[in-house]
């Protein structure tokens, strides 16, 4: 794909670039050139992607396409998801000229979307794609976090959860939906795992999310009671297609904290994952939560990847 001849003026500009959300038609060739660079057809990386998707439920009717003439030249994604959030995603970036289109259609795609079914846009980038993050932040989404990936292999056991006489766990039910509720915004005083995130959802959108990461099964969830208060939880999601259990939120009040709580709640996980006949769990942590990735670390847990993490808030009126 040619680089851009010329910067892009206002949209539907004379001569410019014009911003469009692909049709039907032609959604296969835009997922092509999002995925690849290039626009075509019979791509395997496609086809794999539409199977996947498929698989997943996911909505692909927020495909945007930046075109020059009758040539498509970017091309940009927002997958609505549970909780009223989305994922971003933008084609492989050329250079500075190109990223400079591709920032301005992924805003023209943010703010395309309807306010009652995604208010936070998300993104993930490798950290050393430092064109493709300008991309985003230039569309108005901040750096929230680098993301560390990590892997514990499950460990087969037969001991139950003991944290002591005034600590009770409990299994997730929905007539405990408030107490969780309250477990998980006392978890976030002083939190050290993405502070940036902090106040900008609604409780009620961060447990529709979390139960939408993988499989949801209501044992998985765990919520730790500290003298009858909610002071705690440990969620974790099965992924079937990787035979592994994920934590998806692990989080403790500070009147829990330096008793190793949280220690003895991964070790559960991982003999839950070997009883339920998965391979690991896995887990995403912010790189700067140093006592997380250490607790992680102790347990034997290793880091598999990196992302670094943006975010991008829309207004109620979009």
């Amino acid at each position: 794909m040619a680089a851009m001849l010329n910067p892009i003026p206002a949209p539907g500009g004379a001569g410019g670039v014009t911003f469009q959300k692909a049709t039907a038609e032609d959604r296969y060739q835009a997922l092509a050139l999002l995925l690849t660079g290039r626009w075509g057809t019979q791509e395997p990386v496609v086809d794999h992607f539409l199977t996947f998707a498929g698989g997943q439920d996911l909505a692909l009717d927020q495909i945007w396409t930046a075109r020059q003439g009758d040539r498509a030249v970017a091309a940009a994604m927002v997958v609505p998801c549970a909780g009223r959030t989305g994922m971003a995603f933008t084609c492989p970036v050329q250079d500075r000229r190109h990223a400079e289109v591709c920032g301005q259609l992924v805003d023209h795609a943010c703010a395309g979307q309807d306010a009652q079914r995604v208010r936070l846009v998300q993104a993930l980038v490798d950290p050393h794609l430092t064109l493709q993050a300008w991309v985003f932040e230039s569309a108005g989404f901040m750096p929230l976090a680098t993301l560390m990936y990590m892997e514990g292999r499950a460990v087969p056991g037969k001991g139950s959860l003991d944290l002591g006489p005034d600590l009770q766990v409990v299994a997730w039910e929905d007539r405990r939906r408030e107490q969780f509720a309250q477990a998980i915004l006392a978890s976030y005083e002083e939190t050290l795992d993405c502070p940036k995130l902090r106040g900008l959802r609604h409780i009620e959108d961060i447990i529709d999310g979390h139960m939408a990461t993988g499989r949801f099964e209501a044992p998985l969830w765990h919520l730790v009671l500290l003298e009858e208060r909610p002071a705690g939880v440990m969620l974790l999601n099965e992924l079937p297609q990787q035979q592994a259990l994920e934590l998806v939120y692990l989080g403790l009040a500070p009147a829990c904290r330096g008793r190793g709580v949280g220690t003895k709640l991964v070790r559960h996980g991982l003999t839950l994952a070997a009883r339920r006949g998965c391979r690991a769990v896995l887990c995403a942590v912010d790189a700067a939560n140093r006592p997380a990735l250490a607790l992680y670390e102790r347990v034997g847990f290793r880091t598999t990847g990196r992302k670094l993490a943006l975010i991008r808030c829309l207004p109620p009126g979009v």
